[in-house]
């Protein structure tokens, strides 16, 4: 989506209001708080995968497992380089996404990462913690995405139809602005 102001293209961002912070902050699907359990439970998963985060993202790269689409911010020490990226076959490309909201020109970005064949990297200029609600609207039922939750460990989110009604009915509070 994007806005002409003057013939300038804007983008639209989307607000997270201080009133969802606390909803966001739960986990939302199955928490693990083992790597041994999140991988054996990853290894019998038959379709797509992604994750959020730097940590998550080098956690299931170290044991070999390879998600569809990665995004990282760069925030810790786990950082994946492009570099490194490439020989797990990832095409790697830059977003922005800045703090507490999601900008619809990253939706469309993933949308089409999705709807492709290849594997993607996002490195995330800003925040990638809130674009786990556009891999739910967006991904196909059965498919899961994997985040990071604060001091706990690993959240395992099934998409399907109850988590994307859940999602969405959250997005639908988010307040749209110019960026």
């Amino acid at each position: 989506m994007e806005v002409r102001n003057k013939g300038e293209i804007k983008d639209i961002c989307f607000r997270l209001p201080m009133n969802l912070r606390r909803e966001l902050a739960r986990p939302y699907g199955f928490l693990f708080v083992n790597d041994v359990e999140l991988f054996k439970f990853l290894s019998k998963v038959p379709t797509n995968f992604y994750t959020v985060g730097d940590v998550v993202t080098s956690t299931v790269l170290r044991v070999g497992l390879l998600p569809k689409i990665a995004l990282i911010d760069g925030k810790t020490k786990r950082v994946i380089r492009a570099s490194k990226a490439n020989t797990y076959g990832f095409e790697v490309t830059k977003m922005l996404n800045e703090p507490g909201l999601i900008r619809a020109s990253a939706m469309k970005a993933l949308k089409e990462a999705l709807e492709s064949s290849k594997r993607w990297l996002f490195e995330v200029e800003g925040e990638e913690d809130l674009l786990v609600i556009p891999i739910v609207l967006f991904s196909k039922d059965g498919d899961y995405v994997l985040y990071g939750q604060p001091n706990a460990g690993v959240v395992v989110l099934e998409i399907n139809e109850l988590s994307r009604q859940r999602v969405k009915t959250l997005f639908e509070n988010f307040v749209p602005d110019t960026c």
